[in-house]
C-alpha cells in the first residue's frame, strides 16, 4: 500500500450564503455542490458561482452524463439540471446516514458514513447490489479511469483512499493536512480530485496521483490524437457530430431485412441509438464504447424507453476482455476512425468475439461521391483489412448513406457485409 501527503493545488470559496459543502460532482463544464437547501454550480476556471437549483441537498452529489443525483435525507433524487425538476426518487441505503455519491457504469455508489460502508445500488430502485466495508467513516465516493476512491474521517484526520473495488483492499492513501476534512469527493476526469470542505464552506482541489503503469491505460487512437480530444470529451458540450438522436436509416433498413440475428454486439455504440433500435426488435444486444458519458446517456435512454439492452465500457482493441461471442456485430462509424496501423489490431479484436459464420456489418464513410465525411475509406481498404488470411470474407460492399449532424442528406458511405470463416 502506498501512502503520501495530499497535494492541495487550489481552494474555492468560501461562498456567500454557503455554510456547509456536503457533496461535489462535475458535469464536464461546471462543478456542482450540495449546500443544504440548494445545489450550486461553480465555474472551475474562474471560481465564480454560475447558478443554483432549489432542491434539498444534504449529502453526496453525482452526475450520470445527463442527470444529477442528490442525497436528500433518507432518499436520492434524480434531477434534470436544465429545469431543476426532480424526475424520480429512490430510498437511500443508509436511511438518512448516507454520505458520498458517485455514478459508475450504470450504477450509483453510496457512502454510508457511520456504518463505514460503500454500497453499489440500482439507480432505478435503490436495491443494494454490493457492499464494500471500510475501516473509517466514509465521507465521499468517486470513480475515475476504473479506480474507486473514497474520502474518510476518523477523529480529526481525513484522507483519500483508493481501494480494490471487489474486495475493498486499500491500494493507496493521500493524507489530508491536519484539520482539513473531506465532505464529498469527485474527480474532474483529469488530474484533480475535488473535495468538499464541510463546515469550512470551501471546495479544495487535490492533485491526483499518476497511475503506476501507463502500459495498462488505453492509449489515444489516431482520431483522438488528430482531433486533440478524447472520445468522451466529444459528448461534453452537447451531441457529437455523429450523434443524430436516432438510429442510422441504413441500420434500420438492414434490420428490417432480417440482417441481425442471435447475440448482437454494437461496437462503438455511442449514445446507443442503433443498439436501442435493435433491442426494441427483441434482439439480445450489448453496446460497448470507451466514452463513459455516452454510455450514461445510452442507459438513460433505455430506462426512459423501457427497452431491455446492455451497455458496457470496452476498448475496441481489447474486445476479448468481454469474454463473450456474438452472432452479429455492428460497426457503425468506427472502422473509418482507425488508421492503417490500428486496423490489424481492431480486426483481431473483432475475431476474438466472433465465431465461424458470424456476420460483421461495417458502415463507414466512402471515398466515392461528393461531400464525403472525414476519414473516407475505399473498397480496397476494406478488403485489405478483412481477408481470408485473417479469418474473414467480404461478402458484399454496397453504397449507402451515413447521416451526421452536418450532412443534410447523409454522407456517402459503404455498407460492408463481412463473414467470419
Amino acid at each position: 500500500m502506498k501512502r503520501a501527503p495530499a497535494e492541495l493545488v487550489r481552494e474555492y470559496g468560501p461562498f456567500p450564503g454557503v455554510e456547509h459543502v456536503r457533496g461535489v460532482t462535475c458535469d464536464g463544464q461546471q462543478v456542482w455542490f450540495a449546500a443544504g437547501d440548494k445545489l450550486q454550480a461553480l465555474d472551475p476556471k474562474s471560481g465564480e458561482m454560475l447558478r443554483s437549483i432549489d432542491v434539498a441537498a444534504h449529502a453526496g452529489t453525482a452526475f450520470d452524463g445527463q442527470y444529477l443525483y442528490q442525497i436528500a435525507e433518507d432518499r436520492i433524487q434524480k434531477i434534470d439540471p436544465n429545469t431543476g425538476r426532480v424526475l424520480a426518487t429512490i430510498p437511500a441505503p443508509g436511511g438518512g446516514a448516507d454520505s458520498g455519491l458517485a455514478w459508475h457504469e450504470g450504477t450509483l455508489w453510496v457512502g454510508q458514513y457511520r456504518e463505514r460502508r460503500i454500497h453499489q445500488i440500482d439507480p432505478r430502485t435503490g436495491e443494494v447490489l454490493r457492499t464494500i466495508e471500510s475501516k473509517r467513516f466514509v465521507t465521499g465516493v468517486t470513480w475515475v479511469d476504473g479506480e474507486l476512491w473514497y474520502g474518510t474521517l476518523e477523529g480529526d484526520k481525513s484522507d483519500l483512499r483508493q481501494v480494490e473495488p471487489r474486495t475493498g483492499a486499500v491500494l493507496q492513501i493521500l493524507e489530508m493536512p491536519p484539520g482539513v476534512g473531506v465532505s464529498g469527493l469527485e474527480s474532474d476526469g483529469a488530474d484533480r480530485f475535488l473535495c468538499g470542505g464541510g463546515r469550512s464552506g470551501k471546495i479544495r482541489a487535490v492533485r491526483r496521483p499518476k497511475r503506476a503503469s501507463a502500459s495498462t491505460r488505453r492509449q489515444p487512437t489516431s482520431h483522438e490524437r488528430l482531433s486533440g480530444r478524447s472520445w468522451d470529451a466529444s459528448y461534453h458540450e452537447g451531441p457529437a457530430p455523429w450523434d443524430i438522436g436516432r438510429a442510422q436509416p441504413a441500420i434500420v433498413r438492414l434490420a428490417s431485412a432480417g440482417g441481425f440475428a442471435g447475440a448482437v454486439l454494437d461496437a462503438g455504440c455511442g449514445t446507443g441509438e442503433n443498439a436501442l433500435h435493435l433491442a426494441s426488435l427483441g434482439l439480445s444486444v450489448l453496446g460497448v464504447d470507451v466514452a463513459g458519458t455516452a454510455l450514461a446517456i445510452a442507459r438513460a435512454k433505455a430506462d426512459d424507453r423501457g427497452i431491455e439492452v446492455e451497455f458496457a465500457a470496452a476498448d475496441a482493441f481489447q474486445l476479448a476482455r468481454l469474454g463473450r461471442k456474438f452472432d452479429t456485430v455492428l460497426d457503425c462509424g468506427l472502422f473509418h476512425t482507425f488508421d492503417g496501423d490500428e486496423r490489424p489490431r481492431y480486426v483481431a479484436s473483432m475475431a476474438a468475439v466472433t465465431e465461424r459464420a458470424s456476420t460483421l456489418y461495417v458502415l463507414c464513410f466512402s471515398d466515392e461521391g461528393a461531400d464525403s465525411g472525414p476519414h473516407p475509406v475505399s473498397q480496397e481498404e476494406l478488403r485489405a483489412a478483412f481477408h481470408p488470411g485473417n479469418g474473414w470474407n467480404v461478402a458484399a460492399i454496397e453504397p449507402e448513406r451515413l447521416d451526421t449532424r452536418f450532412h443534410d442528406h447523409g454522407a456517402p458511405a459503404w455498407l460492408a457485409t463481412i463473414k467470419r470463416i
